[in-house]
């Protein structure tokens, strides 16, 4: 996107670098330290490539890179024109990671954790009232993209039934657990982890999905929530968004 371009253009205007330099180090010099070189980044028989075909030549001028004429991706010519359309079908929204965080509002849930939660123990509430539950991280407990992060928050369309970990506090028995507001079943592992068992009919589709535990009513202290904890999102992605899972350096 236009990012990477102006990182380009900073390169060479400011870091004194050569635009065959600045090219090479958004293709065949990450491929290399990946280790992954011989099947990607460069131009040659048996490769694999996404062509980006430009207007002018960028070794005279880096800023060439934005006057794009066509892509190929996947071995077909994109549609690079504007569609209205775009937005409304997208089924993850937003702007990647930056703007949709896997977890939300981590930085105020784990404020929230040292009034409600301590040490292994849920906080001292009044009987049969459930402490607040916050939810910190998830885990497909699967490597199916060359990034751990990515691996760790997203699955592909079509993939089987998923053991979801969640990990937070305050998690009990007696909770539900709701994956795009539908009831899960779930496996308790302890206050501060669970499993949701999530069928394979709901990871066909692309698209972000909540995740929320929520507490039976009433809560013991209103200030700190209703009993719905923040929500967490897995990617179900595209199933050839990647051209191969992660398999290790080799």
């Amino acid at each position: 996107g236009p990012a990477v371009h102006h990182e380009m253009e900073i390169l060479v205007e400011d870091g004194g670098f050569t635009p065959m330099q600045v090219l090479q180090g958004a293709t065949k010099w990450p491929a290399e330290l990946m280790r992954v070189g011989k099947d990607i980044s460069t131009v040659e028989a048996g490769k694999l490539a996404d062509i980006v075909v430009l207007n002018a030549d960028p070794l005279e001028n880096i800023s060439n890179v934005k006057n794009i004429s066509a892509v190929m991706f996947n071995g077909t010519l994109l549609d690079g024109r504007y569609h209205a359309w775009f937005n409304e079908n997208n089924p993850f929204q937003g702007d990647g990671f930056i703007g949709l965080p896997p977890v939300e509002d981590l930085a105020f849930t784990l404020i929230k954790k040292r009034a409600v939660y301590r040490e292994g123990q849920v906080g001292r509430v009044a009987a049969a009232r459930l402490a607040q539950p916050g939810i910190e991280t998830i885990d497909t407990q699967r490597r199916e993209f060359f990034d751990e992060y990515v691996s760790k928050v997203a699955v592909r369309e079509g993939g089987p039934a998923l053991r979801l970990k969640v990990t937070g506090y305050n998690f009990f028995d007696r909770a539900q657990v709701f994956f795009d507001d539908r009831a899960m079943p779930f496996e308790l592992k302890s206050i501060t982890e669970m499993e949701i068992i999530i069928d394979e009919r709901y990871l066909r589709s692309p698209g972000r999905y909540k995740i929320q535990v929520r507490n039976p009513p009433p809560p013991p202290n209103p200030v700190w929530g209703d009993g719905r904890s923040n929500a967490a999102w897995l990617l179900v992605t595209y199933k050839d968004s990647l051209l191969q899972p992660w398999t290790g350096l080799r």
